[in-house]
């Protein structure tokens, strides 16, 4: 079962029926917002969509018991770079580094930043289950992740590291189910 959920930009928030993005306007100027969730059938098989959280038009977000927040190692070993795993989606590295997990560009605070956040190897793989309640509100709360950032951390990370999961678990830590 899948739910239309239609987001529209509110002065300090991005909104939709089942997703709310906490955003002060006045901090954070997000260009690009990019991430793939995966929902997980009974069966225990995944399924990916590409959801372009910039983008104030409409998106599907799938309801199931369990999500997942990027691409998981086998799926990105067997991809077939078709559809939402399409290299011209602009969400694919090399067949070495693999697809891009959560894909930020903007400013925070009046400083550019880049954080093309993946890697599906050990010890840095960006790859997070979330168990969903019927009914849940998905908050991402952007001002908290970047305010909960270390200061010494680079503001350009574009390929799979310590800094890259450094800042996926960071960013997954304010992906709130309520």
């Amino acid at each position: 079962m899948r739910f239309v959920f239609f987001l529209f930009l509110m002065t300090s928030s991005l909104m939709a029926q089942n997703l709310r993005l906490d955003v002060n306007a006045n901090q954070v100027k997000m260009e690009v917002f990019m991430l793939y969730i995966g929902q997980v059938s009974e069966q225990g098989d995944l399924t990916y969509d590409l959801h372009d959280l910039s983008a104030q038009s409409s998106f599907d977000l799938p309801y199931a018991s369990s999500l997942v927040i990027g691409i998981d190692s086998v799926s990105q070993v067997l991809s077939s770079y078709e559809g939402v795993f399409d290299p011209l989606e602009g969400m694919y590295w090399t067949w070495q580094n693999g697809y891009i997990a959560v894909k930020m560009e903007g400013k925070y605070m009046g400083e550019d930043f880049v954080y093309h956040l993946g890697g599906f190897r050990e010890p840095f793989v960006c790859y997070h289950a979330l168990e969903v309640a019927e009914h849940s509100l998905l908050t991402i709360d952007v001002d908290a992740f970047f305010a909960s950032l270390p200061p010494n951390l680079s503001k350009q990370i574009m390929s799979p590291g310590s800094e890259a999961k450094t800042v996926f678990d960071t960013f997954v830590a304010h992906v709130l189910l309520d």
